[in-house]
């Protein structure tokens, strides 16, 4: 395993969900912010941290280990919201998707 790759989608994982306090950020782990640097200068995760790490920033371990797939876990639509968006008119539609696209 490439550990310094995984320090780089840690980053990522980090920036994504605004974890921008070290401190703050360990604390949330239940490490010291020591050990969050190191993991972010490619030192290895243990079996515990990884999990910790993907539950507190909603991100797959398989993407942090290995690059594959995508960071978050997909969720699916609840059947209610896709009831509604087969509802909308097409121009509501056209808005919304335009709407996204620039999110």
């Amino acid at each position: 395993m490439d550990t310094n790759a995984v320090s780089a989608r840690l980053r990522k994982a980090m920036h994504a969900t605004h974890r921008k306090k070290l401190f703050a950020f360990s604390h949330e782990l239940g490490v010291s912010p020591s050990t969050v640097t190191r993991w972010l200068q490619g030192q290895p995760i243990s079996s515990d941290n990884l999990v910790r790490l993907a539950q507190a920033l909603d991100i797959s371990i398989d993407w942090l280990l290995m690059g594959k797939g995508a960071m978050s876990p997909a969720t699916p639509p609840a059947p209610q919201e896709l009831e509604a968006w087969r509802r909308l008119p097409p121009e509501a539609k056209a808005a919304l998707r335009e709407l996204f696209n620039r999110i």
